[in-house]
């Protein structure tokens, strides 16, 4: 992911070459935003759900079970190998399992081979959500202070979400959430430069262009990205905002009210460029991030973020608990 134009907190280019359209950011000492009088409230309603339980435990493993295959990084063998056993572990959970494979050209004139992998729940169902993360890994650690041309294990950027996701398909396959569901695991988002425009997220860029009314569609689409690291703020992203804001105060709201408000902090903050902006601008599928960023931080992002330090030591399962819990509730919730 990358914040629009140069990752300087302290100026940020708003537009974007695809829409010309201007950005909004905040900051900590404006009012908290609240939701609008017609926002949707049906997926939280007061009494507790009753399905299973999110279990960070599991998803941690999920997580660890990637990381030992080394960074993901296409071209490689740790990519290859990784890459088929998401395919499998998948596939063990879902009604079908399906891959999309090509090579692109990165920024730096290399081609990349990468995939998709796309799991299908309910797949004939009226009512779609779209479930994605990255599971490709930054193939240099250019924050880090020391040596930027290391890779990385992406045990957060990467690795969490993806972990989530797994876990996520492992409970449905318990107990039906009776509404379609994809399971998107996309490649090549963090093989980018923010000197290049849309040279971030090939495999969600792929995928979207791939699209039609007459293939896949969902109502929404939820993107999971550093969900997993210690004390994480996730914070309202600015695209989310513009592209569905009601989902957005919906999965807020929701895990205010579990006792996630530590977590999930009701402030708007800039844009950033993730999977979910090609998903929603290509695919024309509102979509929001769940992203940890915090502008009051030196990088915005974790201070871990794109270093060698980005490791399973900086998992929490606390914050692996908020997140799953919350948008577990909020999928089991929908009608």
């Amino acid at each position: 992911m990358v914040l629009l134009g140069r990752m300087k907190l302290t100026k940020i280019l708003m537009i974007t070459s695809l829409l010309g359209l201007w950005a909004c950011s905040s900051d900590s000492d404006k009012p908290k935003p609240t939701a609008p009088k017609d926002s949707p409230t049906t997926q939280t309603p007061a009494e507790p759900l009753v399905y299973p339980k999110f279990n960070p435990d599991s998803a941690y493993y999920f997580i660890e079970k990637q990381v030992a295959f080394g960074p993901r990084i296409p071209n490689t063998k740790a990519h290859k190998l990784a890459g088929n056993w998401l395919t499998d572990e998948l596939g063990k959970y879902v009604d079908s399992v399906e891959t999309q494979e090509t090579t692109v050209t990165a920024w730096d004139g290399n081609q990349l081979e990468i995939k998709n992998i796309i799991g299908y729940i309910n797949p004939n169902a009226k009512r779609r959500i779209m479930l994605a993360a990255h599971w490709d890994t930054r193939p240099f650690a250019d924050e880090d202070t020391l040596n930027t041309k290391a890779s990385l294990d992406g045990a957060n950027d990467g690795a969490s979400g993806v972990g989530m996701l797994l876990e996520f398909a492992r409970i449905f396959s318990q107990q039906n959430p009776n509404i379609g569901i994809a399971i998107v695991l996309f490649d090549a988002e963090d093989y980018g430069s923010s000197n290049h425009q849309n040279s971030y997220c090939y495999g969600s860029q792929y995928w979207a262009k791939q699209q039609s009314p007459t293939k896949y569609f969902a109502d929404k689409c939820i993107v999971l990205d550093m969900v997993g690291g210690k004390d994480a703020k996730f914070l309202m992203e600015g695209y989310s905002m513009r592209s569905t804001s009601a989902t957005v105060y919906d999965i807020w709201k929701l895990a205010n009210r579990l006792g996630y408000g530590n977590f999930f902090i009701q402030n708007t903050t800039q844009p950033i460029i993730d999977d979910h902006f090609y998903v929603m601008e290509l695919a024309n599928i509102p979509s929001i991030d769940i992203i940890d960023f915090d502008a009051t931080r030196t990088k915005g992002f974790p201070n871990h973020w794109h270093t060698q330090a980005d490791n399973l030591s900086v998992i929490s399962k606390q914050t692996l608990n908020a997140v799953g819990h919350t948008v577990l509730e909020y999928i089991y919730g929908l009608k």
